[in-house]
């Protein structure tokens, strides 16, 4: 079936074989060192001519501080369709990934690794494209059953353990490794990088505060924090000029 946003056709029935493909590169193993750095991604969407902001932030896993971001703006003409969130967030979200993947130790994206109905959800497809160890962060189950285990709870399917849950509802995330790191390993760095009296780990949190911020200035207001603000740079895609003036009157730096 093909489904269409805009001038952009898209294949859903293609794009979920083109999963079942590339799950086979996926490789769950235990990190070579101790990761220092983490790269937190995420993207946000403008009901403006369907514009869509990736924000990729570099954070210290030592201090949790953000050391670099970057944000890449464009046109997103593929649709959401649950399981197939790669498709249409990797668009803005890999180019900001791909300017700052070589400092990363680890990849966290906000959205899924392995729980997912291909084993093959957002965090896989980054890992799996940027050579990284990757893991995935949803505020939402996608697939299995929630059962209580030693240490915490589990997210299972065919007796296989897919997800931890950290956090007590509403305020919780499903941590699942995406590929190169293993699912205790995944959960240990998520919990370790959720600030006291928050929910999310911050190197996502971070970046779906930018990315919604600039969503925001794209949408007319200027929302930012001025400590993140001139953190950042920003990339334009095609045809996105008159977003040029709004972004360096709110303080990014716009290449």
């Amino acid at each position: 079936m093909n489904r269409r946003e805009g001038r952009c056709a898209f294949s859903a029935s293609k794009a979920a074989r083109a999963q079942l493909l590339l799950r086979g590169k996926v490789r769950l193993e235990p990190l070579p060192t101790r990761p220092r750095t983490a790269l937190g991604l995420d993207a946000s969407y403008s009901a403006r001519d369907g514009v869509g902001v990736g924000a990729a932030v570099l954070v210290s896993l030592e201090t949790l501080e953000p050391v670099d971001c970057r944000v890449y703006i464009s046109r997103v003409c593929i649709p959401y369709i649950p399981g197939l969130l790669a498709f249409r967030e990797l668009a803005v979200m890999a180019p900001a990934a791909a300017a700052l993947s070589a400092g990363a130790d680890v990849v966290m994206v906000d959205g899924h690794g392995i729980a997912h109905p291909r084993r093959f959800g957002i965090a896989s497809h980054v890992g799996v494209i940027l050579e990284r160890p990757s893991i995935g962060v949803a505020k939402k189950k996608l697939v299995g059953t929630l059962v209580e285990g030693p240490g915490g709870r589990y997210v299972v399917q065919d007796g296989e353990r897919l997800a931890v849950v950290l956090g007590t509802r509403p305020r919780e995330v499903y941590v699942s490794p995406g590929h190169r790191i293993t699912l205790e390993e995944a959960a240990s760095i998520a919990r370790a990088t959720i600030r006291p009296g928050g929910w999310m780990p911050e190197p996502t949190r971070l970046a779906d505060v930018i990315s919604k911020a600039l969503k925001t200035i794209i949408g007319g207001q200027s929302l930012i924090n001025s400590a993140l603000a001139s953190l950042c740079r920003v990339k334009l895609g095609p045809r996105l000029e008159e977003l040029e003036r709004p972004l360096r009157k709110a303080g990014l730096e716009v290449e």
